[in-house]
């Protein structure tokens, strides 16, 4: 791979792939508020049921 190009199997991809879906933050909110709380255990689940298969 060349230098400055980007890695094609970025996190993000491999989320995708997963069927997980980036937060989309809403304006004004919090950091880590319940709804960005429940997104995290939601993909830290799947990846935690991902690799025990």
């Amino acid at each position: 791979m060349q230098k400055g190009q980007k890695h094609p199997n970025s996190s993000l991809s491999i989320l995708a792939i997963a069927g997980v879906e980036p937060y989309k933050e809403k304006p004004g909110e919090e950091y880590m508020n319940v709804d960005q709380l429940a997104h995290f255990k939601k993909n830290f689940n799947s990846m935690e049921s991902s690799a025990q298969r």
